[in-house]
């Protein structure tokens, strides 16, 4: 189905999907990871970067693999003073993120991952949130919630000085 925007939201939401086709430059300063990759890092020439979540078949949902490579890429981004825009999106047309994969850990749980494991995978997802919830001003992180977005996907989007469309 189509997406209905009122009239005066119409045009700011225009302009921000023609930002995000040339945000920061067309030329890619350097792409990290495959289109494979569960996350992907597209750092632009003046410093900003495009994250994608980009488990469209899963609805975007957190996994440890992406919460394993998200922390450690904000941390980078805090010991750096450099101000920069962090433009978070989510692969595909139904989600930004549905939330922590909670399939994934119950399948982890069956096949013998003790419950303290388990359990490590929120403990890591909510360092991530709090890191993202405590930016410093030079960094800005703007979420486009293009569809779902429940449980830990509100964790990655809604905290702290961001602006969510």
């Amino acid at each position: 189905g189509k997406l209905w925007i009122p009239g005066a939201m119409a045009g700011r939401v225009a302009r921000i999907a023609a930002q995000l086709r040339t945000f920061g430059g067309s030329r890619t300063f350097c792409s990290m990871a495959a289109a494979t990759d569960d996350v992907l890092f597209d750092e632009k020439a003046n410093g900003n970067m495009l994250i994608t979540l980009n488990r469209p078949k899963a609805l975007n949902a957190l996994d440890a693999s992406m919460v394993a490579k998200l922390t450690p890429k904000y941390k980078s981004w805090l010991a750096d003073s450099a101000k920069r825009t962090l433009v978070m999106v989510g692969a595909g047309s139904k989600a930004f993120c549905a939330g922590g994969d909670i399939k994934a850990i119950y399948d982890a749980k069956k096949k013998g991952l003790s419950a303290k494991k388990c359990c490590t995978f929120f403990e890591n997802e909510y360092e991530l949130n709090q890191i993202i919830g405590t930016l410093p001003p030079n960094l800005t992180q703007v979420s486009i919630l293009n569809g779902i977005t429940m449980g830990g996907g509100v964790g990655l989007s809604v905290h702290g000085k961001k602006l969510d469309i």
